[in-house]
């Protein structure tokens, strides 16, 4: 049974935008040398399964895929096809899972790029047997910064 996985990058990324005004959308920032996005991308198209890597970018990274060199790194990665994300997360998801031809479909957020194969492998393998499964991590208290006009 194949799988897909739909990686929405399509987002603005506008808490980031406050620390880097003028710097790229989350999902391209650069991380450890490669585009956030890349990584995600890598450790999904490791798991047993999945046959295609469905990544769904902004209209305006979509539009300059290949001028970028996005394009190159995310198919080195292990991307299979690029859709345009919407104005909306859900519209984006959507347009991802419209655009998979597995008979399973794994969504994932650019932003959490550390995937282990392993655990996704596991969780597909719930999913085979149950009909479906959510693969997720507890939450951990968030430091944040203020200042005196806050």
């Amino acid at each position: 049974m194949s799988a897909s996985a739909v990686i929405v990058a399509a987002g603005l990324g506008t808490r980031l935008a406050r620390e880097l005004p003028e710097g790229p959308k989350k999902a391209l920032v650069q991380v450890a040398g490669a585009p956030l996005v890349a990584w995600s991308t890598f450790g999904l198209a490791q798991v047993e399964g999945v046959t295609e890597v469905v990544v769904v970018l902004h209209p305006d990274e979509l539009a300059e895929l290949e001028a970028s060199g996005l394009g190159r790194a995310l198919r080195a990665a292990g991307a299979t096809s690029f859709v345009k994300g919407g104005a909306r997360r859900q519209d984006s998801v959507r347009s991802g899972v419209e655009a998979a031809s597995g008979e399973w479909v794994l969504v994932h957020d650019a932003a959490r790029p550390l995937v282990y194969p392993e655990v996704v492998a596991r969780a597909l393998g719930r999913a085979r047997q149950s009909g479906a499964a959510l693969l997720a991590a507890p939450s951990h208290d968030t430091i944040k910064r203020v200042d005196a006009d806050h």
